[in-house]
């Protein structure tokens, strides 16, 4: 009987023994596997600060280049809304649409002057908000000085009520359509100020529009322009426009809430 229970006993601590050498090789193992993980973390850490930074610089770069773009384009307009014509001459179009507008112009006050690629003719706004269908190809303009340029934008709020049979070279044609004059934006400008319309009209701003190539929205005529120089910038001022929901006053009643509305 003793010799039966000893070696039950000697199972049992082999059993242990075999236990306990397993149990501290998992442990070891475990050790391991946390200081890897460990390091691995330190390592994610260092990639993340990596390519954050890296972000930045890249986002930094990039407004560089489209604020070398903008300023590149600073003696630039565009008009929309002008049909083609065979065997055109886009220089006289625009000093038509200039002396529209009241500015008198000549040949010699603009560098350059084209018809942009078809490929760009989509559905555009206005600096008003409206959308309106696929247009003729904008003819883009340079012009020689930039005090020029700024004197045609800001005489293009007199083509409200102005449409293309008005201009020399259409007074025979059944044309009446409506002459757009903007900035010439970059790709980025053009998109932050698509999304500046949408949020005009969700916040019922009264004015959105650009000045030497900066986007502004503005509330009412007394009001300040805010520039946008991001979407950020719009969704800050959704944030700070938006309608927040009444507090219920509840000071008067002794009662619990949920006994005060059953």
């Amino acid at each position: 009987m003793d010799e039966t229970l000893l070696e039950r006993v000697n199972s049992l601590e082999k059993s242990m023994d075999f236990f306990n050498n397993h149990f501290e090789l998992i442990k070891k193992k475990v050790t391991t596997l946390e200081r890897e993980n460990d390091a691995l973390r330190v390592e994610n850490n260092v990639l993340n600060s990596r390519i954050s930074t890296i972000t930045d610089k890249l986002r930094d770069q990039e407004a560089i280049l489209d604020e070398q773009e903008q300023y590149m384009r600073r003696e630039c307009l565009e008009f929309k809304g002008i049909p083609s014509l065979e065997d055109e001459n886009t220089n006289d179009l625009v000093i038509q649409v200039a002396q529209l507008a009241g500015v008198e112009l000549d040949e010699d006050d603009i560098s350059i002057s084209h018809r942009l690629p078809a490929a760009n003719n989509r559905e555009w706004s206005d600096y008003e908000g409206n959308v309106h269908p696929p247009s003729p190809p904008t003819i883009i303009a340079k012009f020689v000085r930039r005090d020029i340029k700024d004197e045609i934008y800001k005489a293009r709020f007199s083509l409200k009520d102005k449409t293309t049979q008005e201009l020399e070279d259409f007074t025979c044609m059944d044309h009446r359509n409506h002459i757009y004059i903007a900035e010439s934006l970059t790709q980025a400008r053009k998109k932050l100020f698509k999304a500046c319309l949408k949020a005009k009209k969700d916040l019922k701003f009264a004015y959105a529009g650009t000045v030497n190539g900066k986007v502004y929205l503005k509330k009412d005529k007394k009001s300040r322009a805010v520039y946008i120089n991001s979407p950020t910038d719009i969704a800050k001022l959704r944030r700070s426009h938006a309608i927040q929901p009444p507090i219920a006053d509840v000071s008067r009643s002794s009662r619990p809430i949920d006994q005060a509305s059953s």
